[in-house]
């Protein structure tokens, strides 16, 4: 997901509003049964301007993406670039 966030606009407020609504929705939906919440953690990454067409190119083609690199070996690289530790309860 990219968005642009006001800076009046904490971040935290912002995705528990997205975990909220769509947990409700996932639920609602009879292909979702088993969908029982989001996991505590999050994760958010800043970028500049100038990189916003190429990463809303690489949303557009993330299913692609993903058929030769995991969404964890990815994670695991965007945590490991910004200096945060990799621990498995991320992912959970």
């Amino acid at each position: 997901m990219l968005v642009e966030l006001a800076p009046t606009v904490a971040l935290s407020d912002l995705v528990r509003d997205i975990k909220q609504g769509s947990s409700k929705w996932a639920k609602q939906q009879a292909y979702f049964p088993q969908f029982s919440g989001w996991g505590k953690e999050y994760g958010a990454f800043s970028c500049s301007s100038r990189d916003k067409e190429s990463i809303t190119n690489y949303i557009i083609n993330q299913r692609e993406h993903h058929k030769t690199e995991s969404f964890e070996e990815e994670y695991r690289t965007m945590l490991d670039l910004s200096g945060i530790e990799w621990n498995d309860y991320r992912l959970t």
